[in-house]
């Protein structure tokens, strides 16, 4: 009878985890979300920008460093 009874309740369990749960469907975008990421674009932009213009400068040093010691 325990047999049984623990073959009855693996089987149950075995089934109930072998079921997918419905996937959500996707949120909408809002507003606050778009805006959220021009935001984080901006910044990147700028960042970019910052960094170009850091190698600039560097490489002016360096160049400028090169005439010295020649």
């Amino acid at each position: 009878m325990r047999a049984i009874s623990f073959s009855l309740v693996m089987i149950l369990w075995l089934v109930a985890c072998g079921q997918q749960k419905p996937s959500l469907p996707p949120l909408p975008k809002t507003p606050a979300d778009t805006r959220l990421f021009d935001m984080q674009r901006e910044e990147l932009q700028r960042a970019k920008g910052v960094e170009k213009t850091l190698q600039q400068q560097s490489q002016a040093q360096q160049q400028a460093v090169d005439q010295q010691s020649q």
